[in-house]
């Protein structure tokens, strides 16, 4: 018996919250570095400082973030704060305010019947304009006191709190900005938690080498509630070569929901390493010589993938704990030069460096895979982005557009239907009639019939799975036979609309072709003629979804009208779906 399993979008029990001032984030490379640093490290609300943001430039950019993204943008594109809420949590995250200087912005975060305060916050460097920031920042807290009791601002305050947050021959002073952060810690009671947790440490998140010699500070931290800090499990900085600033990461748990073991999957970039792939084959033929193989071939074969998974699993988190442990080498060396250079010690600033660019080879390694996912064939690693890279999805879609059409006499219609959930609604005994009526052979049919007979599944929750249940629809997302498949399952609607004489295509000139279909997995985009053709194709399309299980997501699918074509309010009320106002 087959067993898929199903994977649940669930909320993460504990919250992964990060802050880093990222120096300006205009740059393809950085921006997609980041992006793979997020997913790897599973940061749920990201506070971000100095984006160098503006509208256009996020607008090009939010296709690329699956989540949501709260912002303040600067002047001129500087400066600029943000907040990033993952997929997972974005539901629960509500922007409150944002200023108009890309310094400040304030959302709520809600879980388990708990509302917490996040301020992503980004100080002057000036003292006097910090000043007035500050007084700004206690005005705003005093004005919504009721509603902050659970506060985290987190961001680059620019303001040291001890003489232990700074490095080399800066001092700290006691200044009038110091005075004004107090004051809000006071009357907040806020607190520097990783300071409180790490009293004598010297860690620093600011650090700049010029002319010659480095520079560092403690001037990016989380200031706290202290009615929070049990909810505040772990606290740390870590080093990134994406900005002279480091990134601030703190795990903030608000449930005691138990967590399951989880589930092991197969992390495919093991089918590139060569020793992966020579052991694997010798396990085979290691295996093909045991009696099991011609006597019990179905007993082999569950002995044989687990031989395989034993070793996969053990080489997966040994290169897991390497690459780890490299990284840490990285952070722990740099870290430890820093803190010399702190205590009046002369270090090897070349060295300083040269560790620096490793760690931007390990992250930009890490990166590939964020690139691969933006489903672009190839990224520009410039210094500025390109529109190409940054309008990707756009692109592609105006590339296969009809940019202009010209009829004489006849209204133009154009209809798109998406199929909801597409994939998981086909009826597997359509399937197979359907594979039939081509006249695909017995034994490929059989086959088939194998792959989608006693299917069950179950859903991973929480790290536990469920009950297995049986699973009589739908086609597998991610098989390599699942795309040809549904091609065949959609033929059968596409010969329907062409065979059907009340439903009008577009003449197309100077030759004897018409268009009307145009097919793409479950996207269907039709070209009328006439309005008369819209209620023919609705009647298609119920048949189909008799046949075949299909249902037409009508909150995806839309009408343009083209050239003289227009509808009435009426008719637009009739037929549900979304009209379009213009050709973008």
């Amino acid at each position: 018996m087959d067993r898929n399993i199903c994977h649940c979008l669930i909320f993460f029990v504990m919250v992964v919250i990060c802050s880093l001032n990222c120096n300006g984030m205009r740059n393809v490379v950085n921006l997609q570095k980041f992006r793979s640093i997020v997913q790897d490290r599973k940061f749920g609300i990201v506070l971000l400082q100095e984006t160098f943001w503006d509208d256009v430039f996020i607008q090009n950019v939010k296709h690329m973030y699956e989540g949501d993204i709260y912002y303040s943008n600067g002047m001129d594109g500087r400066q600029g704060v943000a907040v990033l809420a993952s997929k997972y949590y974005k539901d629960k995250i509500k922007c409150i305010y944002k200023d108009d200087q890309g310094r400040f912005i304030h959302v709520t975060y809600y879980e388990n019947d708990i509302l917490v305060n996040f301020v992503s916050l980004y100080a002057h460097n000036v003292v006097s304009d910090r000043c007035n920031f500050y007084d700004f920042v206690i005005d705003y807290t005093k004005d919504y006191t009721k509603d902050l009791d659970n506060l985290i601002i987190g961001g680059d305050f620019n303001t040291s709190l001890s003489m232990l947050d700074r490095g080399s021959k800066t001092c700290h002073i006691n200044d009038e900005p110091y005075r004004k952060l107090t004051k809000l810690m006071d009357d907040n009671n806020l607190y520097d938690i990783w300071r409180a947790r790490n009293p004598d440490c010297r860690i620093f998140s600011w650090k700049r080498i010029s002319e010659g010699k480095l520079q560092q500070s403690r001037i990016d931290y989380f200031l706290v509630s202290r009615n929070m800090s049990s909810f505040v499990q772990s606290l740390y900085y870590n080093v990134t070569s994406m900005s002279d600033h480091s990134f601030v990461i703190m795990n903030l748990n608000c449930t005691c929901i138990e967590r399951g073991p989880g589930l092991w999957v197969l992390n495919n970039t093991l089918l590139f390493n060569e020793e992966y792939v020579q052991r694997v084959k010798d396990i085979i033929s290691q295996e093909k010589e045991s009696e099991l193989f011609h006597r019990d071939f179905l007993v082999w074969w569950d002995n044989l993938k687990y031989r395989i998974k034993r070793y996969s699993q053990t080489l997966s988190s040994d290169l897991a704990k390497q690459n780890k442990r490299e990284y840490f080498r990285l952070e722990r060396q740099i870290n430890n030069l820093c803190e010399k250079a702190a205590s009046g010690i002369v270090i090897d600033i070349a060295k300083l460096e040269s560790l620096k660019l490793e760690l931007s080879n390990f992250e930009i390694e890490k990166c590939k895979g964020a690139v691969l996912r933006t489903k672009a064939i190839w990224a520009v690693e410039s210094i500025k982005n390109t529109k190409y890279f940054l309008n990707l999805e756009k692109y592609k879609q105006e590339s296969n557009a009809i940019k202009e059409l010209l009829n004489e006499n006849d209204d133009t219609v154009s209809d798109t239907e998406d199929q909801a959930n597409a994939f998981d609604r086909v009826s597997h005994t359509y399937l197979l009639e359907v594979l039939k009526k081509f006249s695909f052979g017995d034994r490929f049919v059989k086959w088939i019939s194998i792959f989608y007979n006693g299917i069950n599944s179950a859903v991973k929750c929480n790290g536990f799975l469920t009950k297995y249940f049986v699973i009589k629809n739908g086609i597998r997302q991610g098989c390599p036979i699942s795309a040809l498949l549904y091609v065949l399952v959609a033929e059968p609607l596409h010969c329907k609309i062409v065979q059907n004489v009340n439903i009008k295509g577009i003449n197309i000139p100077n030759s004897n072709k018409i268009g009307l279909i145009y097919q793409h997995a479950d996207d269907t985009t039709l070209s009328l003629c006439n309005k008369e053709s819209i209620p023919e194709v609705f009647k298609e399309f119920d048949l189909y979804s008799k046949a075949t299980g299909a249902k037409i997501n009508r909150q995806k699918s839309e009408i343009l009208c083209l050239g003289t074509g227009t509808l009435s309010v009426v008719e637009k009320d009739h037929i549900g779906l979304k009209v379009c106002e213009d050709y973008f």
